[in-house]
């Protein structure tokens, strides 16, 4: 697989994964049960061809103002764009303050008996190490909407992530 890093070299990236890292393991850093960090996985699970995208994995955390966006494609051989983005602060926090709260009323999966070609997964992390999983295909969460839309409105995406 080649690598291709955008918006910054590869040691913020480095950084970026370390901030999770400990973001996701060192609960002084917010108080217990409150959301340090979310990630969201979508995957193609239909054909592919040359430029179809297969992945897109987006992170955003309390404890850094970049969110790291990767998309994996295939163009001869399977190739991964990350992109780092600046967040925008007010809607970073809002963002993870809110979202305890939006997802109260989710199942934690939402798997159809017949798949419509994608996969998401959503993973929010706790400053008390504990973790919440939700995933699906074929059928998304309520006002799962409303969460894409606040991530588009972290930062100026050059390529919107697929969350759903």
């Amino acid at each position: 697989m080649k690598n291709i890093a955008y918006g910054a070299d590869i040691s913020k990236v480095l950084v970026f994964v370390l901030a999770f890292m400990l973001v996701t393991a060192v609960p002084a850093l917010a108080g217990a049960g409150d959301v340090t960090g979310v990630v969201f996985t979508w995957k193609n699970m239909g054909l592919m061809g040359p430029g179809y995208e297969s992945e897109h994995y987006v992170s955003v955390t309390r404890a850094s103002d970049v969110i790291q966006h990767s998309i994996d494609y295939h163009e001869g051989e399977m190739v991964q764009k990350i992109i780092l983005y600046r967040a925008d602060y007010a809607a970073r926090i809002r963002l993870l303050d809110t979202l305890e709260n939006t997802v109260k009323s989710w199942a934690s999966n939402y798997r159809e008996k017949i798949v419509d070609g994608s996969y998401w997964r959503v993973v929010i992390h706790y400053a008390d190490g504990a973790m919440k999983e939700f995933d699906g295909y074929g059928k998304t969460p309520p006002n799962a909407g409303e969460i894409k839309e606040q991530v588009l409105k972290l930062a100026k995406f050059e390529i919107n992530p697929k969350l759903f």
